[in-house]
C-alpha cells in the first residue's frame, strides 16, 4: 500500500512506477464526496426512520422494508455497477450513477406515501451501488505508492465516518423539525450532496479497462437476483414466514451455482466475473477477510447500540454519543493508517488490530458486568475509543489486501466484490448475533458480554485468515497469471 524498505505483505502484479492516469488532485475529493453518499443514506435511515413512520403514517413492517429495500438494491448493483465501470470508463459510469441518485432521493424527500417511498428506497440503493465501485477503482488506477496509501486511507476515514455524520446530521434536523419537514431535509440532503459531487465529476481523471470486450446481461441478472435472495431475508426476514426465508436462501444457492455455470462458458473478457480471477489465492483471503469483518461489525454495532438504549437504559443521545466516539477511532487512525503500514507490513498492522480489538472488547465486557450494567460512560467512551483505533487497523490493510491483488484492468470487479462482501457481512452479521443472544436470559449486562464474546470469536477467525494471507504472500501467489490468461 506504500512505499516502505519492508517487503510488501500483499503482492500486486508489476505496475508501472508512475499512474498510468493524471494524478487525482481535486478529483480525489470529488471521489470521496461520492463514496460518502450511501453512508449518509444509511446513516439518515436509522436516525430519521421513527420521523419518516409518524410522518407518512408507516407500520413498523414498512418502515423495516424503508431500510431493507434500499439495502438489496445497493448489495445487487455493486459488481455490475465495477464491471460497468472497467467497460464504459469510470468516470463516466460514476456521472451516470450520481445522475440517478439526484432524482431517487427526491424522490425519497418527497414521498406523499408508502409505494412511492418504497420505489425510491430501491432506485436510491442501485444508484448508490452503482457509483460506489468507481472510487476504489479509480484510485487504484490513478495512484501508487504513498500517494494510493494515502488516497485509500482517506476512503476509509470516510467510509467509517459517514454513517456517523448521518446520523448526526439526521437527528439534528429530526430535532429542529423545520417546517415540520425534519426528515424530508434529512434525504433531501443526500440529493445536493449528489448533485454537487456530479457537478465536480470532470475534475476526475477517467480510466477503463482494456480487457473488457463485452457485457455480459445475464450474468448481470443472475448474480444481482443472487444477492438480493440473500440480502432480503436477512434484512426482512422478521416480515416473513420462515418458509419464506428458508426458499429465498435456496433460490439464492441456485442461482449463484447458475451462475457459476454461466461464467465457466465465457471468456473472461466476456464474463461478469472471470473465473480465473477468483482462483487467486490473495484475493480468496482478501474477500473472505471482508465478509468475516464485516460480519463482525455490522452484527456488534447492530446489537451493542440496541442494548445500551433497551437493556442498559441510555436515551438515543447519549447512544449516539457513544459510538460517535468509537467512530471518531475509527477515522482519525484511518486518516493516519498509511505512516504505520509504511514502518510495518499490512499483515502485522492487521494483526495488531486483532490483538488491540480481543483486549478493548474485553475491557468493555468487564465495564459493563462489573458495573452491573450501569457503565461509567467516560471509561466505557474510552475504551470504545481504542476500540474504533483497532478497527481501523484491521480495516485499511484490508482494502490494500483484495485491491491490491488485481491489475488495474479488473479493479472495478474488485471494488465490486469488495463492496458486495461488505453488505452481505453486515446483513449476515445481524441475524448470527441475534441467534446467540436469542439462547440467552433476558440480563442486560450479560447480553453485552455475549455480544462482545461474538466479536471476539470473530476476531480469531479473522487472526487465522490474515496468518494465511501471508503465507500465500510468501508462496509468491499473485494475479500475474491469471491476468497472462486474460491476456490469452
Amino acid at each position: 500500500m506504500a512505499d516502505s524498505p519492508a517487503a510488501p505483505d500483499v503482492p500486486v502484479p508489476p505496475e508501472p512506477t508512475e499512474p498510468t492516469s493524471p494524478p487525482l488532485g481535486a478529483g480525489g475529493v470529488v471521489l470521496l464526496a461520492a463514496a460518502i453518499t450511501g453512508n449518509l443514506i444509511f446513516g439518515s435511515s436509522t436516525l430519521a426512520l421513527p420521523a419518516l413512520e409518524d410522518g407518512l403514517g408507516l407500520t413498523a413492517s414498512t418502515g423495516t422494508l424503508v431500510v431493507a429495500l434500499f439495502s438489496v438494491g445497493f448489495a445487487s448493483s455493486l459488481v455490475l455497477g465495477g464491471r460497468l465501470g472497467d467497460a464504459w470508463g469510470r468516470r463516466r459510469m460514476l456521472q451516470i450513477a450520481l445522475a440517478a441518485l439526484v432524482p431517487a432521493s427526491l424522490l425519497v424527500a418527497l414521498a406523499p406515501g408508502a409505494g412511492v417511498l418504497l420505489v425510491g428506497r430501491v432506485l436510491q440503493g442501485v444508484a448508490s451501488g452503482l457509483a460506489l465501485p468507481q472510487v476504489l477503482s479509480t484510485i487504484q488506477h490513478t495512484t501508487v505508492g504513498r500517494s494510493r496509501a494515502r488516497w485509500t486511507g482517506a476512503y476509509a476515514s470516510v467510509i467509517g465516518g459517514g454513517t456517523a455524520i448521518g446520523q448526526i446530521g439526521a437527528g439534528a434536523l429530526v430535532a429542529a423539525d423545520p417546517w415540520g419537514a425534519g426528515w424530508r431535509l434529512a434525504f433531501g440532503f443526500v440529493a445536493f450532496v449528489a448533485a454537487l459531487a456530479l457537478f465536480a465529476a470532470r475534475a476526475i481523471p477517467e480510466t477503463s479497462s482494456s480487457r473488457v470486450s463485452r457485457l455480459d446481461p445475464l450474468g448481470a441478472l443472475l448474480l444481482g437476483a443472487a444477492i438480493a435472495a440473500i440480502v432480503l431475508p436477512l434484512g426482512a426476514g422478521s416480515l416473513l414466514a420462515t418458509s419464506a426465508v428458508v426458499s429465498l436462501l435456496v433460490l439464492s444457492a441456485v442461482l449463484l451455482a447458475a451462475f457459476a455455470l454461466w461464467q465457466r462458458h465465457r471468456t473472461d473478457a466476456h464474463a461478469l466475473v472471470p473465473l480465473s480471477a477468483l482462483r487467486v489465492r490473495p484475493l480468496q483471503l482478501g474477500l473472505a477477510l471482508t465478509l468475516v469483518f464485516f460480519a463482525s461489525y455490522g452484527g456488534f454495532v447492530y446489537y451493542f447500540s440496541t442494548t445500551l438504549q433497551t437493556g442498559l437504559h441510555l436515551g438515543a443521545l447519549t447512544t449516539a454519543i457513544v459510538l460517535t466516539v468509537f467512530a471518531a477511532g475509527f477515522v482519525v487512525t484511518s486518516a493516519m493508517l498509511p505512516a504505520f503500514v509504511a514502518r510495518w507490513t499490512p499483515r502485522h498492522v492487521m494483526l495488531a488490530g486483532v490483538a488491540g480489538q480481543a483486549v478493548m472488547l474485553a475491557a468493555t465486557a468487564a465495564i459493563v458486568v462489573g458495573s452491573d450494567g450501569h457503565p461509567p460512560l467516560v471509561l466505557l467512551c474510552l475504551v470504545l475509543v481504542v476500540l474504533g483505533v483497532a478497527q481501523a487497523a484491521m480495516y485499511g490493510p484490508l482494502i490494500g489486501s483484495v485491491m491490491g491483488a488485481v491489475s488495474h484492468d479488473l479493479a472495478g470487479l474488485a471494488s465490486g466484490l469488495f463492496s458486495t462482501l461488505q453488505q452481505v457481512g453486515i446483513a449476515l452479521g445481524v441475524p448470527v448475533f441475534g441467534l446467540v443472544l436469542g439462547t440467552l436470559p433476558t440480563y442486560p449486562a450479560l447480553a453485552v458480554a455475549a455480544c462482545i464474546g461474538v466479536q471476539i470469536l470473530f476476531a480469531a477467525v479473522f487472526a487465522v485468515l490474515v496468518t494465511a494471507l501471508g503465507r500465500a504472500t510468501n508462496r509468491g501467489s499473485s494475479l500475474t497469471a491469471s491476468t497472462q490468461r486474460i491476456e490469452r
